[in-house]
Parts: structure tokens; sequence; C-alpha cells
């Protein structure tokens, strides 16, 4: 596996809360059956964030990811290296990595590929204080994409030791009765 990942501007690394900037990361991982492995494939992943301030601070934070597999036997691929989606930093509105393909038990199997995007404004209420409204929309699949989204409501703190978020999340594709759910993420935006 190699990964490389870089924070734009770079002095944005060491700040907690980050008015604007960008992040990417490329991820490849990679095995084959003539190194000591049960199956041979290739899977890369690009994820990447941005923010932009406006004049009063409000933010608009655009996240997104796309990931593929390449492998033989699918069956054969450990359920680790499967993409999933939903919960906190992926699909809000979605339990944790509960999107994706299922067996015949409905049971979360995990996926081939993996299409995330993700849209949010935020805007200042008071010092520290935000109030956020975000969509997020997305996938892991391994033939054809049957996007989930989710929208929802956000309070945001800028506390000192980074951001507090706690954000109510809709999902749109949701069975009755397991309509809305809380998030709450902890650490720097970038």
């Amino acid at each position: 596996s190699a990964d490389w990942s870089r924070t734009f501007p770079p002095e944005l690394e060491k700040r907690i809360y980050a008015a604007s900037g960008t992040w990417l990361q490329l991820r490849l991982r990679g095995a084959s059956e003539s190194l000591i492995s049960d199956t041979s494939f290739v899977q890369p992943l690009v994820s990447g964030k941005w923010i932009h301030s406006f004049g009063n601070l409000s933010r608009v934070i655009a996240r997104g990811a796309l990931g593929a597999t390449w492998v033989d036997d699918f069956s054969a691929l450990p359920t680790s290296l499967r993409f999933f989606s939903g919960g906190d930093r992926t699909i809000r509105g979605y339990q944790y990595s509960i999107i994706g393909p299922t067996d015949p038990n409905d049971d979360v199997t995990g996926g081939k590929h993996l299409t995330e995007a993700s849209l949010e404004y935020e805007y200042p209420i008071k010092e520290n204080w935000s109030l956020a409204l975000f969509y997020d929309v997305g996938d892991a699949f391994n033939d054809q994409p049957e996007y989930k989204a989710g929208v929802g409501v956000g309070l945001h703190w800028r506390s000192p030791i980074g951001p507090v978020r706690i954000d109510f999340g809709h999902g749109l594709n949701q069975p009755p009765g397991d309509n809305f759910r809380f998030h709450l993420t902890i650490g720097p935006d970038l």
C-alpha cells in the first residue's frame, strides 16, 4: 500500500481550524498471489476536501472520494479491503458503513467501487459557533451505483482542541422509522 496526501497551502497542516484550503489524498493498495497473497488486486482511492471562506467567515466545504478495485475473484477479497459508505465523515444520515452491496440476509458485504460527494455551508452565529447545512451523496457498489443521499443541519464549535461538529442528518433513502441520525466529529477540517 502507498499513501500520499497534501494540504494546500502547506502551513495549514499545523492548524486546527482552516478558513480556506485544500486537502488531497491518493492511496494505492495492491497484492499479488505470486507474493504470498490469497488474491491479486489493485485498488486506487482519490479523496479531497476544499474549504472557501467569505468575508463574514461563512464557509463552503466540498468533499469527494472516488475508488475502484480490480480483482479477478471479488469473493476472495477480504472485507477490510472492500469499500463501504455511510456515517460521520461520508454520508451523514446513515449508520457507519451501512451503504454498499448486501448478501441474501441483507448484511452489507462491501463493494468494488466508491463514489462520495458532499457540499456544506457553514454560517457563523456567535463567536466560535456556526450553523451548518449539508448535502451528502454516494454509494459503495459493484456494478452500477444506487446513490444514497443525506441532508441535515449542524452546530459547529471551534474549541481550543479543534472543531467539534454536531450534525443531525436525514437519510433520504432510509426505510421509515430510521430517518434521522446524530453525528459527532472532533478534529481538524483538513
